[in-house]
């Protein structure tokens, strides 16, 4: 049996889709770890049961075992397991990584399950925290980490971010298995990839301003095909570029593209900005080199609110988008938000009617309306407290925010659930375009009656009094 150093660990959680998404932050830190000579186990209980997990570790006493974590839910799951890993031994570092922790160092700090927080990018901080544990070396040498040491929280010096992705970065395949990301739809195997990090734009709700600083940084477009070359022996056919803004350089973009079509690959991808370079020239092109969809991130409804969240974009740019993808019936998702500081009812309805514009420019469209949850690391974050909501006190409170939130300036937050579930029903649930794969067959009867009940709602915006909404919430929040 072999004697793993680290142990990476992938919660699982529930999700309404048939896919199981691979656990890309374990994969990244596995592939450094191992070139640097180190042992890993990645540890993923979408696929294995927990018992194993507990008994893998009793068995090997690993220096550390990690975990990467999403501010919301996934917290509540990741904390179970750390609570068992406690009872195994006191010895093993337990260690966080990921948005959370690198948002909130201190506040994750606090929970006497942590012991260790990795702040920003992992690949460089994991070798040589793993180096300094198992060398019993000061903890203070490693930049871009946090720790406690009697009682007292200390953050070491910040890492600089990684530059040259060709050499020093790369996802760690071969210690997962493959075929379990793989999801099988028709002639079509989809699986999921990421090539980079970072968006060089201001948003003022999105946490990447803090985390990334505006940086945006990845693989060339040649190392981007390697990655894709590994994956074909499986029989993948669809790939979905899940990264932060894989659009950001076009030239590398239509590089890799280009390749995909010479071997029939189909694909869509995150982060193409509604903007001036949207043009008839580029839709065609991703028409012609086997585009399946886009996904824009639009957010507002009206010019007032674009503007307040410094989106920098138009809303005649969001309407030309559809314009040019519908011509050439391209797919497109559309992502919204709703529930901001200084939004009114006149802008949610003014949300409504562009979605509306929208759809009969491009019927091929799906779209997905969220609500605004105030992030940590984002600039409205500020704002949202300002506005009389108050932050979560610890790292238990941290995992209801997505779910739960209630914002105080909203007078109802049912209806802003209500306007964000039809839209939903009505135009995700049975489309092509859905991010990941299709719906479990659990949900499929309860979801077509939604859809015809969202359908009426979003027809006659009869948003009041949503029943179903809530009973459908409440059997989801028994059920995690």
């Amino acid at each position: 049996m072999e004697n793993y150093d680290v142990i990476l660990v992938n919660p699982d959680f529930l999700s309404i889709y048939n896919a199981k998404f691979p656990p890309f932050a374990a994969m990244f830190l596995s592939y450094a770890l191992k070139k640097a000579g180190y042992s890993i186990r990645i540890f993923d209980t979408q696929f294995e049961k927990e018992d194993n997990l507990y008994e893998c570790i009793k068995n090997n006493k690993p220096l550390w075992v990690g975990f990467s974590v999403m501010t919301g839910p996934t917290i509540a799951r990741t904390l179970k397991i750390c609570q068992k890993i406690r009872e195994i031994s006191s010895d093993i570092k337990i260690v966080w990584g990921g948005p959370h922790p690198t948002l909130l160092p201190k506040d994750t700090l606090k929970h006497k399950l942590i012991d260790i927080v990795v702040i920003s990018e992992g690949e460089k901080t994991v070798v040589e925290l793993t180096k300094t544990l198992k060398n019993n070396e000061n903890l203070d040498l490693v930049n871009g980490i946090g720790y406690k040491k009697n009682e007292e929280i200390i953050i070491t010096k910040p890492r600089e971010f990684t530059t040259d992705w060709d050499n020093e970065v790369g996802l760690d395949w071969d210690n997962v298995k493959i075929n379990n990301y793989i999801d099988s739809q028709g002639k079509y195997k989809k699986i999921s990839l990421i090539t980079s990090r970072g968006c060089p734009f201001r948003c003022k709700f999105c946490w990447n301003i803090m985390a990334n600083n505006r940086r945006w940084r990845g693989w060339s477009a040649e190392k981007v095909i390697e990655e894709i070359q590994r994956l074909l022996p499986y029989g993948v056919n669809y790939i979905t570029l899940e990264d932060d803004n894989f659009g950001v350089d076009l030239n590398r973009a239509k590089k890799i593209l280009k390749f995909m079509k010479t071997r029939d690959i189909l694909w869509s991808f995150e982060g193409v900005r509604v903007g001036k370079h949207i043009t008839i020239e580029l839709i065609q092109f991703f028409k012609e080199n086997n585009c399946h969809h886009l996904s824009f991130g639009a957010e507002c409804g009206n010019q007032k609110m674009l503007d307040y969240i410094a989106k920098d974009i138009t809303v005649e740019q969001l309407i030309e988008s559809a314009r040019l993808t519908g011509q050439y019936k391209l797919g497109v998702r559309y992502s919204w938000i709703i529930g901001f500081p200084k939004e009114t009812h006149a802008d949610r309805m003014d949300l409504i009617s562009l979605i509306n514009k929208i759809t009969e420019l491009n019927p091929n469209c799906a779209h997905y309306i969220g609500i605004y949850g105030p992030h940590p690391g984002s600039e409205i974050f500020q704002e949202t407290i300002e506005a009389g909501w108050i932050p979560p006190k610890n790292v238990e409170g941290w995992s209801l925010f997505r779910e739960e939130v209630d914002l105080p300036y909203c007078k109802n937050m049912w209806y802003l659930r209500s306007i964000a579930l039809a839209c939903f029903f009505k135009f995700a649930v049975d489309s092509s375009l859905r991010a990941h794969s299709k719906t479990k067959i659990i949900y499929r009867i309860p979801f077509k009656i939604l859809k015809f009940v969202s359908n009426i709602r979003w027809k006659y915006r009869l948003f009041h009094f949503p029943i179903e909404y809530k009973i459908l919430t409440l059997i989801k929040n028994k059920i995690t």
